[in-house]
C-alpha cells in the first residue's frame, strides 16, 4: 500500500526526520507514536503528500510509493482523491458553515455529480449517525461532533487511505468511545489507517503496529499485546501514555495547608443572549487544584473567561476572602491557558516570547522556567515551530514568569505525551505548595488522578457535583468523567 525508504525531512537547521524506512499494508492500521516532537505529524505529513506537494520540497528527500507507483510519478490531484486526512484541530480544516455543505464541498470541487453527491452524503452520514445534524452549522456543534464531521468529510470520496493526526487529543471519554467506533468502523472497509496519537488505551483493539518513534527516527514497532507488558518504567521512558485507564493510579493525597480562599458566589453569565451559567458558586482554597469536568456546552470555558475578567457577569460575585475582586483585579490576578493556544504567542522565539512586557527580564529565571517545563531545548525557535502540547507548556510558563496567583488551565495534556504529562503533573504539584489556586478544565484521567484534589462537575448552568479526589477510587473518576449517575 505504502512504502518510505530512505526519508529525511528538515525545516531550516532543525531535522525532523532522518533515515526513515516504512511499509504499511493494505488494510493495516498503524499508530506513530512518541514524546511531543519525535517527528510523529511530520511522518503523517509524508504518508498524506502533504510533504512535498504542499510543503517545502528542498527540505524533504527519500521516495514514497503509493500501491507500487512512486509518488513523484503521480499528480497530486490523482494522489488526495485516494487520502484523507483529519487534522489534530478538526475546525482548521473546515471551509462552509453547514455540515451538509461541507461534506459536499470537496466532491464539488471535484466536479461530481450533484446525485452522486447526494447519494455519498447520506452513505456516509448514515455511517456515522449524523443525520441528524447535517443542517446545523459547524460553530453550533461539539468538539466530538467536529470530529465525527471532518473523518466524515475524509471519507467522502471514498480513499482507500485514512490519515488521523491525534484525533482524540479535544475529545472527552465519552466522546473518544464513538471514535473508537468510528476507527472500527473504517477498518471493516478494509481501509488503511494511519494515527498519530499519544493516547492509546482506546486503540488497543484496533492497531495493528504502534511505531514508536524518536528524535524523528523509528525506534521499535509494537504489537498491542507488547505494549500491554512494557513495565510502568519502560513506558514512562517511552513517554507513552495508559493502556488501560482503570490501571491510573490515585496520586493525590495531601491537602492545602493555606487559609486564602477564593469564593465564587452565584455567578451568572450570558453568550449571545443565551444563559450559559445559571448559578456557579463554590471555594477554592490557595494550593488547590480543580478539576473542572462537564459535557460539550455545559459552560467550562464560559466560567473561566469569567473567572479570568474576560466574560461580563450578569450576577454574583467572585471574592479573595471578603476582598470583591472586579474584572480589572481578575485581570491582573488571573492568566488562562487556552486550549487554542497558538492565540496566546507573539515572540519570534521562546526566550523573547517570556520577555515580552517585562520591564526587568531575568534570563536566570527564563532559563529555569524553560528546563522544567522542558523547553530549553527549543529557546531559539520559533513559538508556531512547536508541537501543540509544547506551546501550551510555553503559555504556562508565560503566566509564570508573570507570577500571576490564579492560573486556569484549558485542557492542558490535550497534546501532551505521557513524559510531559508527568511534568506538567508534578509542576502544578509545585506550584499548589507554593499556594497557587490551580483551575483546570479537563477529561484527562490521568492528570486529574495525578495532581487535582478535587473535582467540580458543572452541568445545568450550575457545580451539580464537588468531591475530594482523595476520597475516590479510580473507577468512580471515571465514571465522573464518563457523567455517568
Amino acid at each position: 500500500m505504502l512504502q518510505l525508504k530512505n526519508i529525511e525531512y528538515q525545516q531550516k537547521d532543525n531535522k525532523i526526520l532522518h533515515q526513515i524506512q516504512l511499509e504499511i499494508k493494505t488494510g493495516e492500521v498503524v499508530a506513530f507514536i512518541g514524546l511531543s516532537g519525535c517527528g510523529k505529524t511530520s511522518l503523517a505529513r509524508i504518508c498524506s503528500g502533504l510533504v512535498p506537494y504542499f510543503y517545502d520540497e528542498a527540505s524533504f528527500s527519500g521516495e514514497v510509493f503509493f500501491d507500487h507507483v512512486k509518488l513523484d510519478e503521480v499528480t497530486n490531484t490523482e494522489f488526495i482523491k485516494k487520502v484523507g486526512v483529519v487534522s489534530q484541530d478538526p475546525k482548521s480544516q473546515f471551509f462552509t458553515t453547514i455540515v451538509k455543505d461541507e461534506l459536499a464541498f470537496e466532491m464539488e470541487n471535484y466536479g461530481c455529480n450533484p446525485k452522486v453527491i447526494e447519494q455519498r452524503i447520506q452513505q456516509v452520514s448514515e455511517a456515522l449517525k449524523l443525520e441528524d445534524i447535517l443542517n446545523q452549522t459547524l460553530a453550533s456543534l461539539s468538539s466530538g461532533q467536529k470530529q465525527k464531521v471532518a473523518i466524515a468529510t475524509a471519507l467522502m470520496t471514498d480513499p482507500s487511505l485514512v490519515i488521523l493526526d491525534e484525533p482524540s487529543a479535544n475529545l472527552d471519554l465519552v466522546s473518544t468511545e464513538s471514535l473508537k467506533e468510528q476507527i472500527k468502523h473504517i477498518k471493516q472497509q478494509g481501509k488503511t489507517i494511519i494515527i498519530a496519537e499519544h493516547r492509546v488505551y482506546y486503540l488497543m483493539d484496533s492497531v495493528d503496529r504502534f511505531i514508536y518513534m524518536e528524535d524523528g527516527q523509528i525506534v521499535k514497532e509494537l504489537t498491542a499485546l507488547e505494549m500491554t507488558q512494557l513495565s510502568n518504567a519502560q513506558r514512562a521512558k517511552m513517554g507513552i501514555r495508559h493502556t488501560d485507564l482503570s490501571e491510573i493510579e490515585n496520586e493525590r493525597k495531601n491537602q492545602s495547608d493555606f487559609s486564602q480562599t477564593i469564593n465564587v458566589r452565584d455567578v451568572q453569565a450570558s453568550v449571545k443572549r443565551k444563559k450559559i451559567l445559571q448559578s456557579v458558586s463554590y471555594q477554592h482554597r490557595a494550593g488547590e487544584v480543580l478539576a473542572l469536568i462537564g459535557k460539550n456546552g455545559a459552560g467550562k470555558t464560559s466560567l473561566a473567561k469569567a473567572l479570568s475578567g474576560l466574560t461580563h457577569i450578569s450576577s454574583g460575585e467572585i471574592l479573595l476572602e471578603s476582598q470583591l475582586l472586579r474584572k480589572r483585579d481578575l485581570k491582573k490576578s488571573v492568566w488562562m491557558v487556552m486550549q487554542e493556544s497558538i492565540y496566546q504567542v507573539f515572540g519570534d522565539d521562546l526566550l523573547t516570547e517570556l520577555a515580552i512586557g517585562k520591564r526587568n527580564v531575568d534570563q536566570v529565571q527564563i532559563e529555569k522556567i524553560l528546563k522544567k517545563m522542558g523547553l530549553w531545548a527549543f529557546r531559539n525557535q520559533h513559538p508556531y515551530n512547536l508541537s501543540g502540547g509544547q506551546r501550551q507548556r510555553l503559555v504556562l510558563a508565560i503566566g509564570l514568569i508573570q507570577q500571576r496567583e490564579i492560573l486556569i488551565l484549558d485542557e492542558p495534556t490535550s497534546g501532551l505525551d505521557g513524559k510531559n504529562l508527568t511534568i506538567i503533573a508534578h509542576f502544578l504539584k509545585e506550584l499548589s505548595r507554593e499556594g497557587k489556586h490551580i483551575l483546570m478544565i479537563t477529561h484527562d484521567p490521568e492528570i486529574i488522578l495525578k495532581s487535582c484534589d478535587r473535582i467540580l462537575l458543572l452541568e445545568g448552568g450550575k457545580i451539580s457535583q464537588d468531591k475530594k479526589i482523595s476520597e475516590l477510587a479510580t473507577s468512580e473518576v471515571l465514571k465522573l468523567l464518563s457523567f455517568q449517575e
